[in-house]
């Protein structure tokens, strides 16, 4: 796998789950998207953060998502 090392970590973190398992390309872009907006797992709970966007709106890509839902998430799951 390839990749940044904290984007790594969450798809591995994700593709974890069996609830998630049925949709890789939402779960790759989720993760793609928190890793570019610089959450990584020293500084947030990235299973719950995923978990919150991908239930945010389900028929909006991560990346589109309003910058407000994903301040709030982030903010939110923040741990450091």
């Amino acid at each position: 796998m390839t990749g940044h090392p904290h984007h790594v970590r969450l798809l591995r973190l994700i593709r974890t789950r069996k609830d998630l398992a049925m949709y890789p390309d939402r779960l790759t872009a989720i993760a793609s998207e928190a890793a570019s907006r610089g959450a990584t797992a020293a500084t947030h709970n990235l299973g719950a953060l995923h978990a919150a966007i991908h239930h945010a709106d389900f028929r909006t890509a991560p990346a589109r998502l309003p910058e407000e839902i994903w301040q709030h998430h982030l903010g939110r799951h923040r741990t450091a």
